[in-house]
């Protein structure tokens, strides 16, 4: 939002834009107003991921979550994101004509923004309608403008990155193809060997790094090779001041799992899960720290306290969707609990 505003902000200092600004009283009627705005721009994206046969997964509008969960869908206000932005999050079940269909998927929600902001601009002039004009303008300046805020692409930017040729490509190609088939539910262990290759390619392309880095490590976790699944760890800590909070929190809690599991450090894995608590911004889900514990118990030689956690973290994972990666870890976290000694 602070990035469009600005925007917005120099464009009508600059003369290029006219808008009816509302004042500083209405700002209640444009809270409102923005709102009601972000959530047409993110069911642009949600109706055009739907008409190309995506499943949605998830749709966010500033504080207001809806997720899709393993028994429907739930619910979540979380008031510290009252003036984020939003979010329309669908998975492809397949991989035909998928770049084209990400491309479709991602230009749903400025093309919605961008006709509501000029229907908005021929109305008479009013509090209401310069609020719903100055919001969507915001929205469409923000979607439309090819960067990366905070870790995250535009959607200009996505469509940027889509039209490339080469090594930039075939990643992200490799990575839509991959996630259609997390989707299907197929395990990491069963993707196939030149797709994971050209998923894990060293390119100059930032934004999807990070989602990289983590399905190399769920895929990694598989074939439990520590080597590569710490290397994986190091460049994904070295570049996590750049991660969303979600991402970041996830890669130090894979660090604390590691330390605890793999090298029973348990100062480490203390270290690393007391940062993934402290990550402001990221969304709680319940017993997501549960995995990290229960390594940190079972360096200890607390049994009985890792099989808790393990059961709790198994417990999580039930509720989750439908996902290969999810699947494999619920594999791990059941086998782990039967390898344990008995009470």
């Amino acid at each position: 939002m602070g990035f469009g505003l600005g925007v917005v902000i120099l464009a009508i200092n600059e003369g290029l834009v006219h808008i009816p600004v509302p004042p500083v009283s209405g700002l209640p009627i444009f809270l409102v107003a923005w709102y009601a705005s972000l959530l047409m721009h993110e069911l642009g994206h949600a109706g055009a991921g739907l008409a190309m046969g995506f499943e949605l997964r998830a749709l966010v509008v500033g504080a207001f979550h809806i997720e899709r969960r393993a028994q429907g869908w739930g619910f979540r206000f979380i008031p510290k994101r009252f003036l984020s932005g939003g979010l329309a999050s669908a998975l492809p079940p397949s991989n035909q004509n998928l770049i084209r269909r990400y491309a479709l998927f991602i230009v749903g929600g400025p093309a919605v923004s961008v006709i509501l902001f000029i229907i908005t601009l021929l109305l008479p002039t009013g509090l209401w309608v310069g609020s719903l004009c100055l919001a969507n303008l915001i929205l469409a300046a923000s979607s439309c403008i090819p960067c990366t805020v905070r870790g995250r692409p535009t959607d200009a930017k996505n469509l940027v990155i889509l039209a490339q040729k080469g090594v930039v490509a075939d990643r992200l190609t490799a990575i839509f193809y991959l996630l259609a088939l997390d989707a299907r539910g197929i395990q990491p262990r069963e993707w196939p060997h030149d797709f994971v290759e050209r998923m894990s390619a060293v390119t100059d392309d930032t934004p999807y790094l990070p989602i990289s880095l983590a399905m190399q490590h769920a895929y990694l976790l598989e074939s439990n090779d520590t080597e590569r699944i710490a290397e994986v760890l190091e460049s994904a800590l070295s570049v996590s001041h750049k991660m969303q909070p979600e991402l970041q929190r996830g890669f130090f809690h894979a660090a604390a799992c590691f330390q605890g599991m793999n090298r029973k450090n348990v100062s480490l894995a203390e270290s690393w899960l007391a940062s993934a608590r402290s990550v402001k911004g990221a969304v709680s889900r319940k017993d997501w720290d549960s995995m990290a514990s229960a390594s940190i118990c079972l360096a200890r030689g607390q049994f009985s306290e890792a099989r808790e956690y393990l059961i709790r973290c198994k417990a999580s994972l039930d509720e989750l969707p439908l996902s290969g990666m999810f699947a494999a870890a619920r594999a791990r976290v059941v086998a782990l609990i039967d390898e344990l000694p008995a009470a």
